[in-house]
């Protein structure tokens, strides 16, 4: 870690910078709350239809989602790791299958399942570790939280299917691909001496700026049940993150 941040020495101003440089991009995109309200109301009245056993979270599906965890990942605030849940026994996941379940049924979580710890680590080798434009954050998130997110994208990863033109970011997939054909396509055109246009589009930091509205209405389109858009709906607008810098 660099002694020096944007000409700030101390470590707690510097925590403080990577905090206000974190919030300012998490809330640079706002929600309607009226229209997150409307949302809630139609979750609710389709819950009134809904078979609570469409979401009930059995033990092997709790195991199915533990075996995907990455191994000695550490919890952002409780103090736990992936190992726990990782070598923890049938006993132990039955008993956070049943907490899951109630969850889902009440669709409110503990407030440990939603803070996270931001750790401010530099984007390279090769950059200055002096500016704070040249470090990424990474969220040390939930143990559990993880495994919720398992379990909804093993559970329901019929509703959650894209498009056969995208690339990245998906199960059995990757840019190399998409590079592959541009490559071979790019080949083509200038064998047979044809001119070539190219187009790029660099969204940046377009993840985080997802409308959440259109988010939710999207996930409803996609059949995923009500009891879990809920879920979903809760961890993105009650989440808690905080900035840890040299112990800061």
């Amino acid at each position: 870690m660099s002694n020096s941040i944007d000409g700030i020495s101390d470590t707690v101003n510097i925590s403080r910078l990577f905090a206000d440089k974190y919030r300012d991009l998490y809330t640079s995109v706002t929600y309607d709350k009226n229209e997150m309200q409307c949302i809630r109301t139609d979750l609710n009245k389709a819950l009134c239809c809904n078979t609570y056993s469409m979401e009930h979270i059995s033990v092997s599906d709790v195991r199915e989602a533990v075996s995907h965890l990455n191994a000695h990942k550490r919890d952002g605030c409780t103090g736990l790791e992936s190992d726990h849940i990782i070598n923890a026994g049938d006993d132990c996941l039955m008993h956070v299958a049943q907490l899951l379940n109630t969850i889902i049924s009440h669709g409110a979580l503990p407030d440990s399942f939603l803070n996270s710890t931001i750790i401010p680590l530099p984007k390279a080798r090769n950059v200055s570790m002096c500016e704070s434009a040249n470090y990424r954050g990474i969220a040390l998130s939930s143990v559990y939280l993880k495994t919720v997110d398992n379990i909804v994208l093993h559970k329901y990863f019929a509703h959650l299917s894209t498009s056969e033109l995208q690339f990245g970011f998906k199960r059995k997939s990757s840019t190399n691909l998409c590079t592959f054909v541009l490559k071979e396509s790019l080949a083509y055109y200038s064998k047979n001496d044809s001119t070539i246009f190219c187009s790029f589009l660099d969204a940046t930091k377009a993840f985080d700026r997802v409308n959440y509205c259109k988010l939710f209405r999207l996930l409803i389109d996609c059949g995923l049940p009500a009891r879990i858009i809920r879920l979903l709906q809760n961890v993105y607008t009650s989440n808690f993150m905080r900035v840890a810098w040299c112990n800061v």
